[in-house]
């Protein structure tokens, strides 16, 4: 399914810089005065049901991709630590 227009942005915002992600295919990185692209891979798999029969298969290995074991488990210490802030009202550093 193709959308008509990208709706959606994200910026990640650090110490010296930021990303902004202008669509799914575009993302720019700034730091100070400068704009620079950064290349964006494409994804190996479009449709979810390709992926998970590769994986069945064993002929991908998820490791270091969004759904390994290694990513849950940060995305889990981060939604801990959002949750902790809201509820102590301060800043938790990981």
């Amino acid at each position: 399914m193709e959308l008509a227009f990208w709706i959606k942005d994200l910026e990640v915002f650090g110490q010296t810089g930021y990303l902004h992600s202008l669509n799914g295919t575009t993302l720019q990185q700034r730091k100070k005065d400068t704009y620079d692209p950064v290349e964006i891979k494409p994804p190996i798999f479009i449709n979810n049901l390709d992926y998970l029969a590769s994986v069945l298969r064993g002929s991908y290995k998820p490791e270091h991709d969004l759904s390994s074991l290694e990513t849950n488990v940060i995305v889990v210490r981060i939604l801990e630590a959002a949750r902790q802030s809201a509820k102590e009202g301060k800043r938790i550093v990981l």
